[in-house]
Order: C-alpha cells, then sequence, then structure tokens
C-alpha cells in the first residue's frame, strides 16, 4: 500500500495533468481515482479537479468523488461546488450527508467556508443551514447538518439544536451531536447564550446518564469556569455504570483543565469505579497530571499505580500461567466492560485501533513479555503506538497515536478511537507521550484472573482454539438495550420494528469471541408482556452488517433455531439465509427466542471467495 500510495505520489506531475484531459482516467474506478488524488494531497492538483467535475455535471459518480477531495483541498470557490452539489435532489443519501461533513471539517481544520455568490444569482447563502435542515429529512442527513451547524457557528440553528437535542424520541447519536454542536456555538463570544443555557439545564434534567455527561463535556470545553461547576456535581453522582470519560477529556484537552478539576475535586467523593475511570483518561493523555491524579485516587480511596515485580515473582507467574492458567476464563476477563480492553484493541479487525491488534500476540511475545505490559503498560510500547501529545495556539490540547502527516494537517487516534485532525499551522508545541494504556488497569483483578487473562493473551496466534482463522465471520454486533421504551414498543409493533431504525431502541457494540461467537449471555433480555409468558426467558436483538463491493449471491452459514432474521429490513428464512446483495453496505437484524435457542450467535459466509466481508472495527 505504501509503495503505490509513494509511487502516485512521485508521479503527479506526470499524471494529473493528463487525468484533467482525459487522457488517463483510471478505468472508471472512483475508488482507484480516489487513492490516486489523496496520495497527490496537493493543491496543485485542484484545476486538474475542477475540470474533471465540469466534465461529470450532476451526481455523476466522478463529481462526487472530486467533490469530496474539495472538502480536503479545495478553496472556497471549490467548496462552493461542494455545496451546491449536496443539494440536487439526485444525490443520495450518503453522499449527501459525506459532503455536508466534509464542508464542516473545512470549516474547523482550514478555516474555510464556500464563496458567496452574489444575491442576484438567487443563490442560497453558504452559512444558512436553514435550507439543508426544511429541506431533507434522512437521518444521515440530519446528523450532517448538525455537525455543521457547529462548525458554522451557525447561531440562527440554536433553537432547533436544542429541539433535537431534548427530544426523548430523537436517536441518541443525534442527541449527542446536538449537544456537541451546542457547545461549539456555545464557545463563541457573541449571541451565545442560549446554547450555554441549553447545556446547563441538560446537565441537571431528567436525560440518561450519558447524555448528560455528553451535555457537561460541552459546557466544559465552551466556558471552562461555569463547566467546571456543574461538572464536579454530576460526577458526585454518577456511580460508574455511565462512562465519564468524554467528561474527563473535556478537562485535560485545555491548558489548564486538569488543574482546575483537580481544585474542585477536593474534599469531595466519588465512586472508586468514577475515580478509576478518570485515571484511565489521564493515562490516556499521554500527560502526567500528578495533581490530579492525587485528587482523583483521594476522592475514590484508591492506592496503586504501575506494579514492579521482582524477577522471582515474574518467575513464579509465569510457571503459574503455564501450568494453570485457563485461556477460556482468560478471554472472559478480557471482554469484561470494566477492562475496556477492546475499546482500545482489536482481534481480527473487531474493536478499537488505538492500540495494536491482538490477533497474533501469542505467536510473538512471551507470557513474561505480556505479564510485564499489563503490570506496566510504559515498559514495553510497541512501536508506532506511543502517543504524541500537542497543544495548540488556542491552548487545546490533543493526544493519540499519529495515523498520517502533511504539511498542512496532522492527524491523531485518541483514545476514543476517533480520528482528529489538527491543522499544522496552529500547533504551538508537539512531544512524544506515553503509553495510551492506564496504569494499575488490572489492580482489580485476583491473581487468579490475572494468570488466566495472560494465558489467553498468550494463546492469540497461535495453533488451536485462540488463533482465528481465515473464513468470514461476523465479530461486530450492536445489541438492542433492554429498557421499557424497547419492550413497549415491541408490544405495541411487531419485530419487525427492531430490523429499520426506530428511536424507541437503543444498540450497544459487541463483539464475538475469537472463535468468532456471540455469547447469549452477551445479548440482554427483553421482556415484552403478552409475548413472553411467565417464567420463560424473553427475546434478544443483535445486527451486524457485511459490505458488497460487487452485486453478487451471498450465502451465509447460520444454526437457524430460535432465530428471525431480516436482510436490511425485509425477513428472510433462517435456514437458508442467501440473498443476491447490491455493491455497499447492509445490515443483517436477529430476533432471539432466548426460550428456544441456546447455542451461541455465530454468522459466517458459507463460500469465503465471494467479494464480501463483514465490517469491522470498533
Amino acid at each position: 500500500d505504501y509503495a503505490l500510495w509513494l509511487t502516485a505520489w512521485e508521479n503527479r506531475e506526470d499524471w494529473v495533468p493528463k487525468l484533467a484531459t482525459g487522457e488517463i482516467d483510471f478505468g472508471g474506478n472512483a475508488s482507484h481515482l480516489t487513492f490516486a488524488l489523496r496520495a497527490a494531497d496537493s493543491p496543485q492538483t485542484v484545476p486538474a479537479l475542477v475540470k474533471l467535475f465540469e466534465k461529470h455535471p450532476g451526481a455523476h459518480p466522478t463529481s462526487i468523488t472530486v467533490a469530496k477531495l474539495f472538502t480536503a483541498i479545495g478553496g472556497p470557490r471549490e467548496l462552493r461546488l461542494v455545496f451546491d452539489l449536496a443539494f440536487r435532489k439526485e444525490l443520495d443519501a450518503s453522499n449527501r450527508a459525506e459532503l455536508i461533513h466534509g464542508l464542516a471539517r473545512a470549516a474547523r481544520t482550514r478555516k474555510l467556508v464556500p464563496v458567496q455568490l452574489p444575491p442576484e444569482q438567487g443563490v442560497r447563502r453558504p452559512t444558512d443551514v436553514s435550507d439543508v435542515r426544511e429541506g431533507f429529512d434522512d437521518p444521515r442527513v440530519v446528523a450532517a447538518t448538525i455537525d455543521l451547524a457547529g462548525a458554522w457557528h451557525d447561531r440562527d440553528s440554536i433553537a432547533w439544536l436544542s429541539e433535537m437535542a431534548c427530544d426523548p424520541e430523537a436517536p441518541r447519536d443525534t442527541r449527542i451531536a446536538a449537544l456537541d454542536s451546542l457547545a461549539e456555538i456555545g464557545a463563541q463570544k457573541v449571541a451565545a447564550e442560549p446554547a450555554v443555557a441549553t447545556l446547563v439545564e441538560f446537565v441537571g434534567g431528567e436525560a440518561t446518564p450519558d447524555l448528560r455527561i455528553r451535555a457537561a463535556a460541552g459546557l466544559v470545553n465552551a466556558r471552562p469556569g461555569q463547566g467546571a461547576e456543574v461538572a464536579v456535581e454530576l460526577l458526585k453522582s454518577l456511580d460508574g455504570q455511565a462512562d465519564p470519560a468524554p467528561l474527563f477529556d473535556a478537562f485535560l484537552a485545555r491548558k489548564n483543565g486538569a488543574a482546575t478539576l483537580a481544585d474542585r475535586l477536593a474534599n469531595t467523593t466519588l465512586d472508586p469505579d468514577v475515580a478509576r475511570l478518570g485515571l484511565r483518561a489521564v493515562s490516556a493523555s499521554g500527560r502526567p497530571q500528578p495533581a490530579l491524579e492525587n485528587a482523583l485516587r483521594k476522592a475514590g480511596g484508591i492506592t496503586g499505580g504501575a506494579r514492579k515485580l521482582p524477577p522471582e515473582e515474574v518467575a513464579r507467574l509465569v510457571a503459574k500461567v503455564r501450568e494453570s492458567g485457563d485461556p477460556a476464563r482468560g478471554e472472559a476477563v478480557f471482554r469484561r466492560s470494566g477492562l475496556s480492553c477492546l475499546k482500545c484493541h482489536a482481534v481480527g479487525g473487531a474493536g478499537g485501533r488505538v492500540g495494536p491488534d491482538l490477533v497474533s500476540l501469542g505467536a510473538s511475545a512471551q507470557p513474561d513479555y505480556i505479564l510485564e505490559s499489563l503490570l506496566d503498560p510504559n515498559a514495553k510500547v510497541k512501536e508506532n503506538y506511543h502517543t504524541v501529545t500537542v497543544v495548540t495556539e488556542e491552548g487545546r490540547l490533543f493526544a493519540g497515536i499519529v495515523v498520517r502527516q502533511s504539511k498542512q494537517t496532522l492527524v491523531l487516534r485518541d483514545n476514543e478511537d476517533r480520528e482528529v485532525e489538527i491543522p499544522t499551522n496552529t500547533i504551538e508545541e508537539k512531544a512524544d507521550g506515553a503509553s495510551i494504556m492506564p496504569a494499575g488497569l488490572v489492580d482489580t483483578l485476583t491473581e487468579a484472573e490475572l494468570v488466566d487473562l495472560v494465558r489467553f493473551l498468550s494463546e492469540l496466534g497461535k495453533e488451536g482454539d485462540y488463533k482465528v482463522g481465515r473464513r468470514p465471520v461476523a465479530r461486530v454486533w450492536e445489541v438492542m438495550r433492554a429498557t421499557p421504551e424497547a419492550a413497549f414498543r415491541l408490544r405495541r409493533t411487531s419485530y419487525d420494528t427492531a430490523a429499520g431504525d426506530d428511536p424507541a431502541y437503543t444498540w450497544d457494540r459487541r463483539y464475538a469471541t475469537v472463535a468468532g461467537a456471540l455469547p447469549l449471555a452477551d445479548l440482554p433480555e427483553i421482556r415484552v408482556r403478552n409475548r413472553s409468558a411467565p417464567g420463560e426467558k424473553g427475546v434478544a436483538f443483535a445486527r451486524t452488517e457485511i459490505e458488497v463491493t460487487t452485486e453478487t449471491p451471498v450465502k451465509f452459514d447460520l444454526e437457524p433455531g430460535g432465530l428471525q432474521v431480516w436482510i436490511d429490513g425485509t425477513p428472510v428464512e433462517p435456514a437458508s439465509v442467501e440473498r443476491t446483495l447490491a455493491p455497499g453496505r447492509h445490515r443483517l437484524t436477529f430476533a432471539v427466542d432466548l426460550e428456544k435457542r441456546s447455542q451461541e450467535l455465530r454468522l459466517s459466509l458459507g463460500d469465503a471467495n465471494v467479494p464480501a466481508r463483514f465490517v469491522g472495527g470498533k
């Protein structure tokens, strides 16, 4: 991949002009064109791209591809072309949303918006988000529009964003996006008080803790002094069930934020799990914050840190790993939500990408190395996984793993597995950090649990039960939360609604085991009145996605007992799940009758050679 990228980049002065004249066209393959142009990564390609764009008017695949590139390297006039294309009625919702998100990124990272055209031409103002709000209702476009309102600091959208954030019927992701955009607008000095007022009211309201955490984090970003007071009161009320990481990250992302939070935590009591999650956020920031770490330990009654074991103790534990360590129990420890291993690490492409994929760890690392890495993460940091910390001229702090870097932009992957783009001309300070894995993460484990965990990790990649096979298997799933709203909706409607995007349902991410199965224990049981008899188990719902590159018949292997199955919302027979699928992503949804099904849920492709793959990632 790197050799191909380098070839395209070093020869850009030869092929870019030929692309503009039509002498070469990459066979009409939009993905090949995108790869080459991203490799060129230069404003010098813009004139050629404009000619290519004008050669394919309307919602042509080539013009869409070029427009996406304009959002990364184009100027205000090219962004005008993007804006106008995004409003064409024939454009599909997925591409429309991507173009709008691109306009938002251009505003944030390059401080550019579409050029203002003369009023007499009758073209909408580029800073008027209301045209997007009123013209399109697809959830993806709505989410992109919310993003654009924040990036353009559109104060006329405050009322609309407040309505979206406070709507209990709206999807969770939509509400979070609205809160983030309100915070972005609230950080402005002029006419932004209504946005701040909404955030303050929201934190003290009746929303779920994760949404209130996000609102408090936005308030810290928008108004640090006011946000600190509200945030600490919220932290005191949490019990560790909701992850407060976004709130800690908001403090850590400001130059004096850690000191402010440490000061506010004096003489305060926190739930120990909340304090541990705070310590994890500090470690992931890549910068030592001793005052805040001490304040969190004192507030949560926590002792400990990185452990250094004498050689004889390491030898004893390693011997125990080999003699009595149980990899099956160790995998259960690894999957435990309290450790959040899969938040940063993937196994076979399923999980976070902040740390290295562990798919072959055991084949390349000895148990003593693995043990030391768990006890003291900074002792053994894999190459290219050191953190980098960046301070911008605005006083913002960023930390993460370097994904890529050009003359214009530095891209980091943070501890939440998000890619953060930082304009290089805004960087004031840049330094190497520590491991993103927090010290003391395994302190809550018993010795037996630690031994089992090391044994599991040391088996990964070796021949046997813990080697990921070559057969394509669904490894990334979403499971429906067992909420009263979900049970009520399922009782009033058919199970078919679970295969759509009904806002009554909320979904959490789960991952298959190394063997490729989703345990029934990972499926929340929903009791649906009049459908679950007393004493019987209820129902659970899970969904996954597959991506197809060319239209092809796809046959899935699945044990059918106790299942209902939908592909893209259409019911199919579980005993023989087969369908010809068009290029793109497709969703498979499963209703699991927990009274009738006892085996794990495992979905694989009948033919490993079909042009399709299950969607991985975090």
